[in-house]
Protein backbone atom coordinates (compact mmCIF):
# COMPACT_ATOMS: atom_id res chain seq x y z
CA UNK A 1 0.00 0.00 0.00
CA UNK A 2 3.03 2.67 0.82
CA UNK A 3 4.67 1.60 -2.81
CA UNK A 4 1.10 1.81 -4.51
CA UNK A 5 1.03 5.63 -2.14
CA UNK A 6 4.13 6.36 -3.27
CA UNK A 7 4.16 5.89 -7.16
CA UNK A 8 0.68 7.42 -7.41
CA UNK A 9 2.28 10.53 -5.49
CA UNK A 10 5.06 10.65 -7.47
CA UNK A 11 3.13 10.40 -10.87
CA UNK A 12 0.97 13.73 -9.96
CA UNK A 13 4.20 15.20 -8.89
CA UNK A 14 5.32 14.97 -11.90
CA UNK A 15 2.19 15.74 -13.77
CA UNK A 16 1.33 19.34 -11.73
CA UNK A 17 5.52 19.92 -11.91
CA UNK A 18 5.56 20.09 -15.42
CA UNK A 19 2.49 22.64 -15.30
CA UNK A 20 4.19 24.38 -12.82
CA UNK A 21 2.02 23.76 -10.18
CA UNK A 22 2.61 21.72 -6.68
CA UNK A 23 0.15 19.65 -5.43
CA UNK A 24 -0.84 20.68 -1.35
CA UNK A 25 -3.88 19.63 0.20
CA UNK A 26 -5.48 22.23 1.47
CA UNK A 27 -9.03 22.22 4.13
CA UNK A 28 -12.20 22.01 3.12
CA UNK A 29 -15.55 22.16 4.26
CA UNK A 30 -17.69 19.01 4.14
CA UNK A 31 -20.75 20.71 5.20
CA UNK A 32 -21.35 23.25 1.90
CA UNK A 33 -22.51 21.31 -1.47
CA UNK A 34 -19.30 20.40 -3.59
CA UNK A 35 -18.75 23.10 -6.35
CA UNK A 36 -17.56 19.93 -8.58
CA UNK A 37 -18.32 16.78 -9.45
CA UNK A 38 -17.02 13.71 -10.85
CA UNK A 39 -18.87 10.49 -11.62
CA UNK A 40 -18.25 6.57 -13.63
CA UNK A 41 -20.06 6.66 -16.59
CA UNK A 42 -20.97 2.58 -16.97
CA UNK A 43 -21.61 3.13 -20.90
CA UNK A 44 -18.91 5.45 -22.51
CA UNK A 45 -20.78 5.00 -25.73
CA UNK A 46 -23.80 6.78 -24.90
CA UNK A 47 -24.68 10.70 -24.22
CA UNK A 48 -24.48 11.78 -20.47
CA UNK A 49 -23.53 9.44 -17.60
CA UNK A 50 -24.98 5.88 -17.02
CA UNK A 51 -24.38 5.02 -13.74
CA UNK A 52 -25.84 1.11 -14.67
CA UNK A 53 -24.99 -1.33 -17.56
CA UNK A 54 -25.43 -5.33 -18.07
CA UNK A 55 -23.04 -6.54 -20.51
CA UNK A 56 -23.39 -10.28 -22.11
CA UNK A 57 -20.59 -12.08 -22.15
CA UNK A 58 -16.88 -11.73 -21.74
CA UNK A 59 -15.79 -9.45 -24.45
CA UNK A 60 -14.92 -5.93 -22.72
CA UNK A 61 -16.68 -3.13 -22.82
CA UNK A 62 -15.89 0.84 -22.40
CA UNK A 63 -16.51 3.23 -19.27
CA UNK A 64 -15.72 6.82 -19.27
CA UNK A 65 -14.54 8.85 -16.19
CA UNK A 66 -16.50 12.01 -16.56
CA UNK A 67 -16.64 15.88 -14.61
CA UNK A 68 -19.94 17.13 -14.54
CA UNK A 69 -20.08 19.50 -12.72
CA UNK A 70 -17.52 21.93 -12.93
CA UNK A 71 -18.69 25.25 -10.75
CA UNK A 72 -15.51 25.70 -9.45
CA UNK A 73 -12.47 26.26 -12.48
CA UNK A 74 -9.83 23.68 -11.97
CA UNK A 75 -6.12 23.28 -13.67
CA UNK A 76 -6.11 19.57 -13.15
CA UNK A 77 -7.91 15.94 -11.58
CA UNK A 78 -6.74 12.95 -9.99
CA UNK A 79 -8.98 9.75 -10.24
CA UNK A 80 -8.90 6.47 -8.34
CA UNK A 81 -11.00 3.36 -9.19
CA UNK A 82 -11.72 -0.09 -7.39
CA UNK A 83 -13.20 -2.78 -8.39
CA UNK A 84 -13.68 -6.16 -8.08
CA UNK A 85 -11.81 -9.26 -9.17
CA UNK A 86 -15.13 -10.14 -11.00
CA UNK A 87 -14.24 -7.32 -13.41
CA UNK A 88 -10.81 -7.25 -15.17
CA UNK A 89 -9.11 -4.09 -16.49
CA UNK A 90 -7.48 -4.58 -19.85
CA UNK A 91 -7.28 -0.61 -21.02
CA UNK A 92 -7.25 3.03 -20.60
CA UNK A 93 -7.36 5.81 -22.36
CA UNK A 94 -6.40 9.89 -21.26
CA UNK A 95 -8.32 11.67 -23.17
CA UNK A 96 -6.74 15.24 -22.07
CA UNK A 97 -9.61 17.84 -23.05
CA UNK A 98 -8.95 21.29 -22.58
CA UNK A 99 -5.13 21.29 -22.72
CA UNK A 100 -4.76 18.79 -19.54
CA UNK A 101 -1.73 17.41 -21.75
CA UNK A 102 0.42 17.04 -18.66
CA UNK A 103 -0.39 13.43 -17.49
CA UNK A 104 1.34 10.70 -15.45
CA UNK A 105 1.25 7.14 -16.55
CA UNK A 106 -1.82 5.03 -14.96
CA UNK A 107 -1.59 2.89 -12.52
CA UNK A 108 -4.13 -0.25 -12.67
CA UNK A 109 -3.56 -2.40 -9.82
CA UNK A 110 -4.89 -3.20 -7.41
CA UNK A 111 -6.80 0.15 -7.87
CA UNK A 112 -6.82 2.20 -10.84
CA UNK A 113 -4.85 5.92 -10.42
CA UNK A 114 -4.49 8.08 -13.07
CA UNK A 115 -3.97 12.39 -13.34
CA UNK A 116 -3.78 14.76 -16.11
CA UNK A 117 -3.07 18.80 -15.80
CA UNK A 118 -2.84 22.06 -17.64
CA UNK A 119 0.62 23.46 -18.09
CA UNK A 120 -1.42 27.12 -17.50
CA UNK A 121 -4.65 28.71 -16.61
CA UNK A 122 -7.51 26.73 -15.18
CA UNK A 123 -10.86 25.14 -17.14
CA UNK A 124 -14.30 24.71 -16.41
CA UNK A 125 -14.72 21.82 -18.76
CA UNK A 126 -17.35 19.04 -18.43
CA UNK A 127 -17.17 15.77 -19.91
CA UNK A 128 -15.56 12.81 -20.33
CA UNK A 129 -11.73 12.51 -19.18
CA UNK A 130 -10.96 9.29 -19.47
CA UNK A 131 -12.48 5.91 -20.91
CA UNK A 132 -11.75 2.88 -18.99
CA UNK A 133 -12.32 -0.62 -21.06
CA UNK A 134 -13.25 -4.13 -18.55
CA UNK A 135 -14.32 -7.20 -18.47
CA UNK A 136 -16.86 -9.80 -16.94
CA UNK A 137 -14.97 -12.67 -15.44
CA UNK A 138 -17.93 -14.16 -13.64
CA UNK A 139 -21.75 -13.52 -13.34
CA UNK A 140 -22.96 -10.84 -10.99
CA UNK A 141 -24.06 -7.51 -10.32
CA UNK A 142 -20.47 -5.81 -9.46
CA UNK A 143 -19.45 -1.62 -8.55
CA UNK A 144 -16.64 0.05 -9.99
CA UNK A 145 -16.25 2.17 -7.04
CA UNK A 146 -14.69 6.07 -7.33
CA UNK A 147 -12.45 6.54 -3.88
CA UNK A 148 -13.02 9.70 -2.67
CA UNK A 149 -10.09 12.08 -1.52
CA UNK A 150 -12.22 11.55 1.94
CA UNK A 151 -11.84 7.59 1.59
CA UNK A 152 -7.55 7.79 0.40
CA UNK A 153 -5.84 11.22 1.14
CA UNK A 154 -3.07 9.72 -0.54
CA UNK A 155 -4.45 10.02 -4.14
CA UNK A 156 -8.36 9.84 -4.19
CA UNK A 157 -10.07 11.79 -6.85
CA UNK A 158 -10.43 15.09 -6.50
CA UNK A 159 -10.10 18.60 -8.90
CA UNK A 160 -7.17 20.58 -8.12
CA UNK A 161 -6.72 24.70 -8.25
CA UNK A 162 -3.90 26.96 -10.29
CA UNK A 163 -2.17 26.17 -6.61
CA UNK A 164 -2.73 22.13 -6.87
CA UNK A 165 -4.97 22.58 -3.83
CA UNK A 166 -7.76 20.30 -3.82
CA UNK A 167 -11.25 21.50 -4.58
CA UNK A 168 -14.32 19.87 -3.28
CA UNK A 169 -15.13 17.57 -5.48
CA UNK A 170 -18.93 15.06 -5.07
CA UNK A 171 -18.11 11.30 -6.56
CA UNK A 172 -20.76 8.46 -7.82
CA UNK A 173 -20.03 4.88 -8.82
CA UNK A 174 -21.41 2.92 -11.29
CA UNK A 175 -22.67 -0.64 -11.38
CA UNK A 176 -22.02 -3.44 -13.74
CA UNK A 177 -24.20 -6.46 -14.27
CA UNK A 178 -22.44 -9.99 -15.85
CA UNK A 179 -23.92 -12.26 -17.20
CA UNK A 180 -23.58 -14.95 -19.67
CA UNK A 181 -20.03 -15.67 -19.06
CA UNK A 182 -20.37 -19.38 -17.42
CA UNK A 183 -18.61 -18.70 -14.37
CA UNK A 184 -20.07 -17.64 -11.08
CA UNK A 185 -18.87 -15.22 -9.01
CA UNK A 186 -17.47 -16.92 -5.72
CA UNK A 187 -19.51 -15.56 -2.91
CA UNK A 188 -17.34 -13.77 -0.05
CA UNK A 189 -18.85 -15.27 3.94
CA UNK A 190 -17.74 -13.48 6.28
CA UNK A 191 -15.05 -14.98 8.68
CA UNK A 192 -16.48 -15.08 12.26
CA UNK A 193 -14.42 -12.65 15.15
CA UNK A 194 -12.11 -14.87 16.60
CA UNK A 195 -13.41 -15.61 20.46
CA UNK A 196 -11.64 -16.14 23.33
CA UNK A 197 -11.46 -19.75 24.75
CA UNK A 198 -10.32 -20.32 28.28
CA UNK A 199 -7.21 -21.85 28.96
CA UNK A 200 -6.95 -24.15 31.89
CA UNK A 201 -4.62 -22.99 34.42
CA UNK A 202 -2.19 -25.42 36.27
CA UNK A 203 -3.67 -28.23 38.06
CA UNK A 204 -3.57 -27.66 42.00
CA UNK A 205 -3.08 -30.23 44.40
CA UNK A 206 -5.46 -31.36 46.53
CA UNK A 207 -5.61 -29.38 49.78
CA UNK A 208 -4.84 -31.79 52.53
CA UNK A 209 -8.05 -31.99 55.14
CA UNK A 210 -8.15 -33.36 59.22
CA UNK A 211 -10.15 -36.59 59.24
CA UNK A 212 -10.69 -36.68 63.14
CA UNK A 213 -9.51 -39.70 64.81
CA UNK A 214 -7.11 -40.73 62.01
CA UNK A 215 -3.47 -39.88 62.32
CA UNK A 216 -2.27 -37.74 59.78
CA UNK A 217 1.12 -38.16 60.68
CA UNK A 218 3.10 -41.04 60.04
CA UNK A 219 6.20 -41.53 62.46
CA UNK A 220 9.90 -42.18 61.30
CA UNK A 221 11.30 -45.15 62.83
CA UNK A 222 14.89 -44.09 64.05
CA UNK A 223 17.98 -45.93 63.90
CA UNK A 224 18.73 -48.39 67.06
CA UNK A 225 20.84 -46.96 68.90
CA UNK A 226 25.15 -48.03 69.58
CA UNK A 227 25.52 -50.49 72.03
CA UNK A 228 29.21 -51.47 72.89
CA UNK A 229 29.38 -54.91 73.40
CA UNK A 230 32.45 -56.78 74.65
CA UNK A 231 33.41 -59.91 73.17
CA UNK A 232 34.11 -62.31 75.09
CA UNK A 233 37.98 -63.79 75.13
CA UNK A 234 37.57 -66.89 76.96
CA UNK A 235 36.58 -67.92 80.68
CA UNK A 236 37.69 -65.46 83.67
CA UNK A 237 40.42 -67.25 85.82
CA UNK A 238 41.04 -65.83 89.24
CA UNK A 239 44.12 -64.20 89.74
CA UNK A 240 46.54 -62.07 91.93
CA UNK A 241 44.30 -59.37 93.65
CA UNK A 242 45.22 -55.87 92.91
CA UNK A 243 45.41 -53.90 90.12
CA UNK A 244 44.69 -55.14 86.53
CA UNK A 245 46.71 -55.03 83.82
CA UNK A 246 46.48 -54.82 80.01
CA UNK A 247 48.04 -56.26 77.01
CA UNK A 248 48.14 -54.96 73.42
CA UNK A 249 49.26 -56.65 70.42
CA UNK A 250 50.37 -54.71 67.72
CA UNK A 251 49.25 -55.28 64.24
CA UNK A 252 51.21 -55.08 61.00
CA UNK A 253 50.44 -52.81 57.89
CA UNK A 254 46.86 -53.17 56.95
CA UNK A 255 46.24 -55.64 60.14
CA UNK A 256 44.08 -54.69 63.31
CA UNK A 257 45.88 -54.36 66.59
CA UNK A 258 44.17 -56.10 69.70
CA UNK A 259 43.94 -54.91 73.53
CA UNK A 260 42.90 -57.64 76.19
CA UNK A 261 42.87 -55.84 79.64
CA UNK A 262 43.25 -57.69 82.96
CA UNK A 263 40.62 -56.69 85.89
CA UNK A 264 41.92 -56.16 89.23
CA UNK A 265 42.14 -58.98 91.03
CA UNK A 266 42.96 -61.37 87.74
CA UNK A 267 40.88 -62.14 84.92
CA UNK A 268 40.42 -60.06 81.38
CA UNK A 269 37.01 -59.59 79.90
CA UNK A 270 37.86 -59.28 75.98
CA UNK A 271 40.09 -58.31 73.67
CA UNK A 272 39.47 -54.92 71.99
CA UNK A 273 40.31 -54.47 68.45
CA UNK A 274 41.72 -51.22 67.63
CA UNK A 275 42.02 -49.79 64.17
CA UNK A 276 46.34 -50.03 63.28
CA UNK A 277 47.59 -46.72 61.70
CA UNK A 278 50.71 -46.88 60.70
CA UNK A 279 53.61 -49.98 60.35
CA UNK A 280 52.88 -51.47 63.78
CA UNK A 281 53.55 -50.75 67.34
CA UNK A 282 54.81 -52.71 70.78
CA UNK A 283 53.11 -51.88 74.41
CA UNK A 284 52.78 -49.03 75.49
CA UNK A 285 53.68 -46.88 72.52
CA UNK A 286 50.15 -46.54 71.61
CA UNK A 287 49.73 -43.72 73.41
CA UNK A 288 46.62 -42.12 75.25
CA UNK A 289 44.08 -43.81 72.75
CA UNK A 290 44.94 -47.02 73.67
CA UNK A 291 45.04 -46.48 77.31
CA UNK A 292 41.38 -44.50 76.64
CA UNK A 293 40.04 -48.05 75.72
CA UNK A 294 41.08 -50.00 77.82
CA UNK A 295 39.87 -48.13 80.28
CA UNK A 296 36.37 -47.50 78.57
CA UNK A 297 35.96 -51.45 78.44
CA UNK A 298 36.80 -51.89 81.85
CA UNK A 299 34.42 -49.23 82.95
CA UNK A 300 31.49 -50.83 81.04
CA UNK A 301 32.35 -54.13 82.44
CA UNK A 302 32.94 -54.21 85.74
CA UNK A 303 32.45 -50.33 87.21
CA UNK A 304 35.96 -49.98 88.14
CA UNK A 305 37.24 -47.53 85.79
CA UNK A 306 37.33 -44.35 87.58
CA UNK A 307 39.86 -46.96 90.72
CA UNK A 308 42.04 -48.37 88.08
CA UNK A 309 42.39 -44.66 86.38
CA UNK A 310 43.68 -43.31 89.53
CA UNK A 311 45.93 -46.15 90.61
CA UNK A 312 47.31 -45.12 87.38
CA UNK A 313 47.93 -41.39 87.86
CA UNK A 314 49.61 -42.19 91.21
Amino acid sequence: MKFRAFGAGMMLAVVLLGGGLMYRSAPTSHAQAAPNAMAVDADAGTAGVDTVRTVNGTASFTTAVNIVTAGSAYAGYQVELSFPASLTLSASTQLQPSGMTLCGTPITSPTYQSACARSSGTSTFTGQLETVDFACAADGVFTIHMVSLVEDANFGTTTLNSQAAAITTGTADAVITCTGTGQVAPTDTPVPPPTDTPTAGPTQPPVPTDTPGAPTDTPTALPPEFTATPTPAGTQAPGTPGAGTATSTPGGPGGVATATPTLPGGGTIGTINLPNTGGGSTPGASGYGLFAAILAVAGLAVGGGATLLRRKAR
